[in-house]
Formats: C-alpha cells, structure tokens, sequence
C-alpha cells in the first residue's frame, strides 16, 4: 500500500480506526446489521457478534473522519502520544499551503491539510511498527 497516494476519505478513516486507534468492529444483530466500535461503548453486550474488518459488514462508515476533521486527528495523535511516539506539526511554507507532520523525527508526511498529513504519518508509524 502506497500511503503517499491515499487520499483523504471513507477509505483512509477506516485503516486508522482499525490500524492506528485499535479499534474492532462489532455487528448488532438487534439493530439489524448496524456496527460500532466497542471501545466507544465500553463492554461489548452479549448480543454483539465480533467481526474482523469494517468490509466483512459492507454497511456505511460512522465513525470519527479523522483525515478531514481536525477534531478527529487529535484523536489520533492523542493515540500515537500514550504509545510513547513523538509527534511535530508544523507549516513549512508559512502560509499554510502545506502541512508536515514528522512522529519521532524519522517519519515525515506532508499534506495539503493537517488532518490528511496526520493520518498518512500516523499510518506509516504504527505499520512500521507491527
């Protein structure tokens, strides 16, 4: 996977859930299909059946969209902190037309915004990781 050419998206926001956040997606048969992410809801009931992937349920994505919403990738970088990584998150240009983000300042990803630049970094840093 070429993480420099992931665009910002449905796509992106579901590899950091489950690669970079940890999360495990769950199906809820008493709702008809619906998932979540059980870390959201604390512990998992027993009508809650555990599912490996986001895919394997093909039902629309809900969670936090972390590659566009700047909210959203502080989770991510809160995230990355509590696993002991560094992170630096600058403007290279000073007028904001670039973005860069550098986690133990050995992986670097520069984007058009901080949220897409996190994620991509993130990514790298925790596949490199594992």
């Amino acid at each position: 996977m070429d993480i420099d050419k992931l665009e910002a998206g449905t796509e992106l926001d579901i590899l950091i859930a489950e690669r970079v956040m940890g999360w495990k997606w769950y199906h809820l048969r008493a709702m008809g299909g619906n998932w979540i992410n059980a870390l959201k809801s604390g512990a998992v009931p027993v009508d809650y059946l555990p599912g490996k992937t986001h895919a394997e349920y093909q039902a629309p994505y809900d969670g936090p969209r972390f590659s566009t919403e700047i909210a959203a990738v502080c989770l991510v970088f809160d995230r990355l902190l509590a696993l002991g990584f560094e992170i630096d998150v600058y403007n290279h240009d000073g007028w904001g037309m670039n973005w860069n983000v550098l986690i133990d300042r050995e992986i670097f990803r520069a984007a058009k915004t901080i949220p897409l630049a996190g994620c991509r970094a993130a990514l790298a840093a925790t596949m490199e990781e594992s």
